[in-house]
Parts: structure tokens; C-alpha cells; sequence
């Protein structure tokens, strides 16, 4: 037998073949992201998209259906639909011996029907539109055997530098703490840009002071990145802002306010 006909037997023996479920954010860039790869070690071979029309990122090599007969059998399933959708997806999928993988940072394995299971949570906030280095994305792992979870580290590493095996609890508070982190703050970034619209100002003036917020948290905890009127407790400007404000961002602000003083006199 030629070197050849023993390379294509490696590869056929060694590959891993994926399936994506879903066509949101964290599909496009994941499946993006594996094309990129161009590993023969893991390979996603297509995508089950309950609509396939939102499915705008396209390639050649990856088959996109809504139907699951018109797929192939593959190793691995990740589901990337919501949380809520996952017990309901897995016990679709016609493949029973298959590892099926979902990407919540707040659901159990558990959930999943199928008898091998993971959780491949990448700590990211996701938009088609907009570019992501995987490089730089925590991903945290958990399957219910070994063998699954080191193939799972090994395409996460493939991927990220910054790879963890989190038990479920742990992994629970790390998304808890991206719900404050993202989401809660981007919320804050609306009502600020809602406030700057009604003088005519752009929200563009606060990206500055945000970019280097963030820069010092790379150096500094956020403890003592800590600024603002609410720490020096100086009621002149919390009361001047106060009164600037329509009631429901008074009561956010306040209780803001309330917060951050707590906390610091309690830690000083």
C-alpha cells in the first residue's frame, strides 16, 4: 500500500465529523471558525438549521438542511439554539451514539437525551456582524466521560488560549458574572446613550472613557478601578444628577449609588 492510500486511511481512521445545530450567533462564528481550522483531525460537515435563509454565512464544503434525513451521521452534534430548546433539539437527533454538545453558559448537561454529553460554553457576547478572535474566547468544558472531554480540549485549544474544565456550579457563576459583566453593563451604556440623545450628543463621546475603563482592568481589579461621585461620596453631584433624571434611571442610579458605597465601606 502507497503513502497515499495509508494517508487517507490516518485521516479517515483519526477525523472527527461535526455537526452544527442552529443558525444564531454562536453557530456562524463556530462554524466559521472550524472551516478556518482546516483540520482533518475535526472537520464540520454540516449544518441542521430549522431556517436555513438566516444561515448567511455560507461554504462550499458544509451542507446546511432543515431536514435531518438529509444529513449524514456525524460524531459530534453542537447545539447552538437556546437554552430552553435543548432538551427538546437533542431528543430530535436520530444519531443515539453521537457526543451532543450544547454551548449555555447556564444549563446542565444533563438536559441533553442522548447518553454521551458536553458542555462547550465559549464566554463571548456573539453578532454576525461583527468579528470575534477566537483566540483571545475562554471556552469551558464538562462531559459526562474522559475520552469525550479530552477531544473536547484538544479542538478547544485548537481554537482558544484560554481553555478550563469547569464543574456545572462553576460554570454557573461564570455566566452569572457575564450577565453583570456584558449585559448588565451594556444595558447601562442604552440608558447613557439615551441620555446624551436628548442634548443632541452622540453615544461615540463615552468610547474613550470605556475603552479605558477596560484597559485598566488588564492591571488593576476592579475594586480599585473603582471612580466616580458615589465613591468620593459627594452629594452635591449624585444630588444634581438625580434630579436630571425621569424615575426609572433615578431609582437605577440611587441604588447604584448604594451599591458601590456599601461595598467599599464594607471593604475598607
Amino acid at each position: 500500500m502507497d503513502g497515499a492510500a495509508l494517508y487517507q486511511i490516518f485521516i479517515f481512521v483519526h477525523m472527527t465529523s461535526i455537526t452544527i445545530v442552529g443558525s444564531g450567533n454562536v453557530a456562524h462564528h463556530l462554524a466559521k471558525a472550524m472551516v478556518a481550522l482546516q483540520s482533518y483531525d475535526f472537520v464540520l460537515q454540516q449544518i441542521f438549521a430549522r431556517n436555513p435563509e438566516k444561515w448567511i454565512w455560507k461554504d462550499a464544503s458544509v451542507v446546511v438542511s432543515n431536514q435531518w434525513k438529509a444529513l449524514q451521521p456525524t460524531d459530534w452534534i453542537i447545539l447552538c439554539v437556546k437554552d430552553e430548546a435543548i432538551a427538546e433539539v437533542s431528543s430530535q437527533i436520530p444519531w443515539k451514539e453521537a457526543l451532543v454538545i450544547h454551548t449555555s453558559g447556564s444549563t446542565s448537561m444533563e438536559v441533553i437525551a442522548q447518553k454521551n454529553k458536553g458542555v462547550w460554553y465559549p464566554l463571548q457576547t456573539f453578532s454576525k456582524a461583527t468579528e470575534v478572535s477566537w483566540k483571545e474566547i475562554p471556552i469551558a468544558l464538562e462531559a459526562n466521560h474522559p475520552k469525550h472531554l479530552t477531544d473536547m480540549e484538544t479542538l478547544a485549544k485548537m481554537l482558544s488560549n484560554k481553555v478550563a474544565v469547569l464543574r456545572e456550579e462553576q460554570r454557573l457563576r461564570l455566566h452569572l458574572a457575564a450577565v453583570f459583566s456584558c449585559n448588565f453593563a451594556n444595558h447601562l451604556y442604552h440608558i447613557a446613550a439615551n441620555l446624551l440623545e436628548k442634548e443632541h450628543l452622540h453615544f461615540d463621546w463615552m468610547l474613550p472613557l470605556i475603552q479605558a475603563t477596560t484597559t485598566k482592568l488588564e492591571t488593576l481589579s476592579p475594586k480599585d478601578a473603582q471612580t466616580g461621585p458615589a465613591l468620593r461620596n459627594d452629594g452635591n453631584t449624585i444630588n444634581k444628577q438625580l434630579a436630571q433624571l425621569p424615575e426609572k434611571e433615578k431609582e437605577i442610579y440611587d441604588l447604584l449609588t448604594k451599591s458601590i458605597q456599601a461595598y467599599h465601606l464594607k471593604n475598607e
